[in-house]
């Protein structure tokens, strides 16, 4: 092999080095921090469980711009989790203000407070535009099928059904009744082997119950399936009869691996065609996954508004999306379910409309708590924030702090938001349509041209175009 083939090789390594744009250098960048063009919502983003701590870096979000409404959602979620009633949030704002960046953003990050991470698990689901018709006629058909295209996908090492399994069962393990209840598994546990399990799961959680599913024979299995059946006499496990045989029994028996969720049994199971199944297959899901490792279930569900707007019968099938939502949310009480929704500002307030005129709807939906309000960005110090957030993000910004406070001490500009200063930050308020959205993309081309201007003067120590004024805002974006 060659050396320059090698991925060892200093030649690749060479390949992969940051590119550096020498026109931002008198900006103390090496390149423009901003997004030259910010899509609805993050290309690409996997509709899906988020999984904590992976990447967050290409979503458009400032934490210090927003900050007050990352506090008020943990607010508004701590206060759903008081209890085990199923719950509805609205998140709403005008267009491109940042609601789908927000719950991304808030979820991947995450920016849940710790009391609240350990309760809960979440799932993202951008609704399809093409699927407007089959989603507003059939809410649930349409988030039954989302929920378990992604719970086939799991990867057994994470998967969200043994945190189910193995939480149902160390809860079964250290609940107040497990004296009483322990007499049924006489002959199949002894106190020992009770023990040991509790031990084990405690000490190595899922870990433990999977390499205790891998090394049993088939009376262990059916021993076990008989410990989760006790567990669901109890009432720990939330889920009815026929889930517990048809689908539980079956997935711990075929060692739960994922292969058994693609089995034409298990797939007529969990796509039943009538209307009727596929509510109660949807709720056993859902009291399923919050009978174990947690306790709340969050369903993030996107861009549902655009349905609406395109739907010539749209009032129609508000109404339709809200009976089936009652009829969904009657059977979920004491599952801890939290659904949140984004829509647009317009879609809100004939939302609310709607709402104060349909018993079922206001009876889910009308309080204050259901709704979050994603404001747009009013004064200075907020696109101080917003560009401070993105300039920082700069690699070679952040290893020249000090040529940056002297570039600023010269420019007789904010050292932080060095080459804006205040009244360009104004400018681009009164120029912008108010959205983070729309600022960054000027901001963006603020830095584009004038990176390119001061390329070409020259004397460009003494440019107009090294700091960029409420003057220079106006003439480039003119």
């Amino acid at each position: 092999m060659s050396t320059s083939s090698n991925k060892y090789s200093s030649e690749r390594v060479n390949q992969a080095a940051r590119r550096i744009d020498l026109r931002f250098q008198p900006y103390v960048l090496d390149s423009n921090p901003f997004p030259d063009e910010v899509a609805l919502g993050i290309p690409g983003f996997p509709k899906g469980r988020i999984f904590p701590g992976s990447p967050t870096e290409s979503i458009v979000f400032s934490e210090d711009l927003r900050k007050n409404e990352t506090d008020a959602l943990n607010k508004k979620i701590e206060d759903f989790t008081y209890s085990r009633e199923p719950n509805i949030l609205w998140v709403c704002g005008k267009r491109g203000v940042g609601k789908t960046t927000l719950l991304q953003y808030f979820f991947k990050k995450p920016l849940l407070t710790p009391e609240l991470e350990s309760k809960v698990a979440y799932w993202y689901i951008t609704y399809d535009h093409r699927d407007d018709v089959k989603f507003l006629i059939n809410c649930n058909k349409y988030l039954l099928e989302q929920l378990n295209e992604n719970l086939k996908k799991e990867n057994v090492d994470n998967s969200i059904y043994l945190d189910a399994i193995v939480g149902a069962i160390f809860n079964f393990l250290t609940h107040e009744k497990f004296e009483a209840f322990k007499s049924y598994l006489t002959g199949s546990f002894s106190d020992e082997d009770l023990r040991s399990l509790k031990t084990g799961i405690k000490e190595n959680g899922i870990d433990y119950f999977k390499n205790l599913i891998e090394t049993v024979d088939d009376e262990g299995l059916i021993n076990i399936v008989k410990l989760v059946q006790i567990i669901q006499e109890l009432g720990i496990l939330n889920v009815d009869k026929t889930f517990l045989d048809k689908f539980i029994a079956p997935f711990i028996k075929a060692k739960l691996q994922n292969s058994f969720l693609n089995e034409d049994k298990t797939r007529s199971f969990i796509y039943p065609k009538s209307k009727a199944e596929q509510e109660t297959v949807l709720v056993n899901t859902i009291k399923f996954l919050t009978s174990g490792a947690f306790s709340h279930f969050i369903l993030v569900l996107d861009q549902i508004d655009l349905a609406w707007i395109k739907s010539k019968t749209a009032y129609k099938r508000k109404e339709n999306f809200f009976n089936d939502l009652s009829a969904l949310i009657r059977q979920l009480s004491d599952s801890g379910f939290i659904l949140i929704l984004a829509v647009m500002d317009d879609t809100e307030k004939e939302l609310k409309d709607y709402i104060s005129k349909n018993p079922e709807a206001r009876r889910i939906a009308s309080n204050e708590k259901n709704y979050l309000q994603v404001p747009e960005i009013t004064t200075r110090a907020q696109v101080e924030a917003l560009l401070k957030e993105y300039l920082n993000k700069n690699p070679f910004r952040r290893k020249h702090l000090t040529d940056l406070e002297f570039a600023a001490d010269k420019a007789g500009t904010l050292d932080e938001l060095f080459p804006f200063d205040q009244t360009a930050c104004e400018e681009l308020i009164k120029r912008s349509d108010r959205t983070t959205n729309n600022i960054l993309s000027l901001a963006y081309s603020c830095l584009e041209i004038c990176a390119e201007k001061l390329d070409q003067e020259t004397n460009p120590d003494s440019s107009v175009y090294r700091t960029i004024t409420a003057s220079v805002v106006k003439e480039v974006l003119s």
